[in-house]
């Protein structure tokens, strides 16, 4: 028998998203792992918390990260149409951006 599929929202209370993303992140880490070794692809994940204070990215490793970051590029570099997606951005990640722009520059 299955599991129920939940139903998907945004979560309107900040408590309650970073609680969520707490616990749902090391889930998406495993994930990740799992396609990169049954796959042998590498797999680059990188997300931040919600309350933009922490990040997490997979691989662990950060030569390994790295790596993974310079193959897309020089991959990119050989090809002009390889583009990440820009979805359109709303005013509140706008406001998002500039938070984590303003955390980065410190």
């Amino acid at each position: 028998m299955g599991r129920a599929k939940l139903q998907i929202s945004y979560r309107e209370k900040a408590s309650a998203r970073i609680n969520a993303y707490k616990s749902r992140i090391k889930r998406i880490e495993k994930k990740a792992k799992e396609l990169s070794v049954l796959y042998g692809v590498d797999v680059l994940f990188f997300s931040f918390s919600p309350d933009l204070i922490a990040f997490h990215y997979c691989p662990n490793e950060p030569s390994e990260f790295h790596r993974i970051i310079d193959r897309y590029n020089s991959i990119c570099s050989q090809k002009p149409q390889c583009e990440l997606p820009s979805p359109p951005i709303n005013l509140s990640s706008q406001e998002e951006l500039a938070a984590i722009n303003k955390k980065l520059k410190r």
